[in-house]
C-alpha cells in the first residue's frame, strides 16, 4: 500500500493513510473473521483493476455478490473501494452486464 492509501467501501466508509487503513482491516477480521472474497473475473487497464466476484461470511449483510477496484501508484496499491455489484455500478466500471 502506499502511504496516502484510501479504502472505500460504498459510500460511506474512508479510511485515508496506511495506518488507518490497516487498522480498519484489523477491526473488521476481528469483528468477522471468516469473512472471505472469492474473485471470479479480474481485469486491468492501465492502474486501475477491476474484480468480479462474491464474499461469503457468517454476517449476511456481508455475505453475496460484490465488486472491487484497486488503483494502483508505483505498482501499490493507492485505493481500494468495495462496491455493491449493481448495473449501475457494473455500467460506471465498464463492466459488459
Amino acid at each position: 500500500m502506499t502511504e496516502e492509501v484510501r479504502l472505500i467501501a460504498g459510500e460511506e466508509t474512508t479510511r485515508k493513510g496506511k495506518v488507518a487503513v490497516k487498522n480498519a482491516w484489523i477491526q473488521f477480521f476481528n469483528l468477522c473473521p471468516d469473512y472471505k472474497n472469492h474473485f471470479t473475473r479480474i481485469g486491468s487497464k492501465d492502474d486501475r483493476v477491476v474484480i468480479i466476484g462474491f464474499s461469503t461470511c457468517s454476517n449476511k449483510e456481508l455475505d453475496g455478490p460484490a465488486l472491487w477496484t484497486a488503483l494502483l501508484k508505483n505498482d501499490l496499491i493507492d485505493e481500494w473501494r468495495i462496491l455493491d455489484d449493481t448495473n449501475e455500478n457494473r455500467k460506471l466500471l465498464g463492466i459488459s452486464i
